[in-house]
């Protein structure tokens, strides 16, 4: 199941997925699991906490080539929520 769109119910930590946020897509490892926020939104459905990630982050406009997987040195909390999501690497948590 790699290498392909998922939605942001189906996020597992330790997955390596792609997401697009400031005019640049972004390649990020999840770090910790997906939880629910208490309520809903206004029209009733249910959404997520922003997630602990790793990520390339250059500190400027230039953006070089951040999508690898390696190399991150940033960690933040993104929210997945309303985002297209193209999951390409998934951990095996067995």
């Amino acid at each position: 199941m790699e290498n392909i769109e998922i939605k942001t119910e189906d996020l597992q930590q330790g997955d390596e997925v792609i997401i697009h946020g400031n005019g640049y897509l972004r390649y990020v490892k999840l770090l910790r699991p997906l939880k629910l926020r208490k309520g809903t939104n206004y029209r009733g459905h249910l959404i997520y906490s922003s997630i602990k990630c790793s990520f390339i982050d250059t500190g400027g406009w230039q953006r070089p080539n951040t999508l690898r997987g390696e190399d991150h040195n940033k960690e933040g909390y993104i929210d997945f929520n309303y985002r297209n999501i193209w999951l390409v690497k998934r951990e095996n948590n067995n």
